[in-house]
This record gives structure tokens, C-alpha cells and sequence, in this order.
């Protein structure tokens, strides 16, 4: 700095210090703060602004916009015909398998989201209800839950893709053990 410019400080600090403590600061340099005995230092970035700029925008985006999560869009249970029909707004591989205790089908629908809570439609026999609901955070499920004293073949259950988001499974008649 410019012995002007450090007198100005020093007249300022002056002011407020008594007369003692600026003399004694005068008299020894090694206790001069050093903002006023060097001069300040610019950081410099090796990135501009200008370059880091679209990288935030893009970020920023990314983070902003909502996620579209794959839904299922209709389902239908037909009781005279034991068939699930249901359809999705993207292409889906079903998972079908039996259960027991009570017997029931499962159709897991991975990738697909269920928003809502659980949905049940009551049945006749031997199909005691159908239900619809998150299995898991990325998977819906479809239950075809069977009337107690029922089973159905699993090797008979039919897995039909219209399309790759449409599909229909038909059931075999229940029968009963």
C-alpha cells in the first residue's frame, strides 16, 4: 500500500485508540495488523463463471423437475369370465405366481407405482376379493385372492400381452380341495 493510504488508516484508527496505544503502534511495525502493511490478494479460479454457469442450469433442472413415474392407468376384474384385465401408460413384464395361506394370485407389476392406498372389490365365490396396492416403493401389485376350501392350477393360468402396457390373464375355474 501507499504510505498515504496507511497514514489515512492510521489517522482513523487513531481517532479511536488514545494517544498512548497509536504511539506505540507507530513506533513498532512488527505489531502493525497486517491488512495494513500488505496488499490484498485476488483469488483467481482456473473456471469462469460463464463455464460453470450451464452445468448449474442443467443441475438445477434436473433436481426441479418432477420425476414421471410409470402408473397403472386401468384395471378390471371380469367374475364371469375369471379374467384380470389391466393396462399401464408404459411397457411392463407381469410376474404371476401362486401363494398360500390363504391361496391367492399375485401379478407384480415392477416399475409400475400404485399412489393410492390399498383397493379391494369384493367378490362371489370362489374368488373372495380382488385387490390393487404397492407391493413394494417401484412395484403394484394385483391379488386374486381365493375363497377359503379353493385352489386354482398354475400351469393353467394364462399371462396375455396385448401390447407391452395392455394385458389380460385368465384364471382356470377354482376347484376345491
Amino acid at each position: 500500500m501507499s504510505g498515504g493510504v496507511e497514514r489515512k488508516q492510521i489517522k482513523e484508527f487513531s481517532r479511536q485508540a488514545s494517544d498512548k496505544t497509536v504511539k506505540e503502534w507507530w513506533r513498532s511495525p512488527s505489531s502493525h495488523p497486517k491488512i495494513l502493511t500488505t496488499k490484498p490478494r485476488v483469488m483467481k479460479s482456473r473456471w469462469s463463471k460463464f463455464s460453470v454457469l450451464p452445468a448449474i442450469v442443467l443441475a438445477a433442472s434436473v433436481i426441479a423437475a418432477p420425476a414421471e413415474a410409470a402408473v397403472l392407468q386401468f384395471w378390471r376384474f371380469d367374475a364371469n369370465a375369471n379374467r384380470l384385465v389391466f393396462l399401464t401408460d408404459v411397457s411392463v413384464q407381469p410376474r404371476v405366481q401362486l401363494l398360500n395361506n390363504p391361496t391367492r394370485l399375485a401379478v407384480d407389476l415392477p416399475g409400475i407405482i400404485f399412489s393410492r392406498t390399498t383397493v379391494r372389490q369384493p367378490s362371489r365365490n370362489p374368488i373372495q376379493e380382488i385387490r390393487v396396492g404397492r407391493f413394494e416403493e417401484q412395484t403394484t401389485r394385483i391379488v386374486v385372492e381365493l375363497s377359503p376350501g379353493y385352489t386354482l392350477d398354475p400351469d393353467e393360468v394364462q399371462v396375455r400381452g396385448a401390447t407391452a402396457a395392455q394385458w389380460s390373464i385368465d384364471l382356470p375355474t377354482p376347484r376345491r380341495f
